[in-house]
């Protein structure tokens, strides 16, 4: 579940949101939408503390964050549980897909190579892209070409 009430942020002394509020239940999906520069990203990076905010709370995943910095051993748990892809997202290109959704799971929370693959695998399956899980970042296709020789 995810609560924010009456968020406010601001970025480079610039009020990016005011006074924000929605909910959005377990379960429930929910979209974003708006122009360019109309704080978007802000909101998203307030959700899950890597931004801080000026005013209001946000609760997301069984966490309470409010206005100001935030406790690091707060962040640390709200990380562990909240989950966000950025717009330009970069993957790591020695990793196929699988494996870099396999990453955070076996680095951040300890989870063995064949617990992190079944979720990822099921991860990937849910959002529509299982047929890629074995697919490399298109950086390594463009670098060693088709048949996976360097390219000159």
């Amino acid at each position: 579940m995810i609560a924010v009430e009456s968020l406010s942020a601001e970025r480079g002394g610039t009020r990016v949101l005011s006074d924000v509020s929605l909910a959005v239940a377990a379960g429930e999906v929910a979209v974003v939408v708006g122009p360019s520069g109309g704080g978007k990203s802000t909101l998203l990076r307030c959700l899950c503390g890597l931004d801080p905010f000026s005013t209001g709370a946000v609760a997301i995943a069984g966490h309470r964050m409010t206005a100001g910095p935030q406790p690091a051993p707060l962040l640390e748990r709200i990380r562990r549980d909240v989950g966000l892809v950025f717009q330009q997202f970069h993957l790591f290109p020695h990793l196929t897909a699988i494996d870099n959704v396999m990453l955070a799971p076996r680095v951040v929370l300890g989870l063995r190579a064949e617990t992190a693959r079944t979720r990822a695998t099921h991860l990937l399956e849910r959002v529509g892209l299982a047929r890629f899980a074995t697919a490399w970042p298109a950086l390594r296709e463009r670098l060693l070409g088709e048949s996976g020789a360097a390219a000159s």
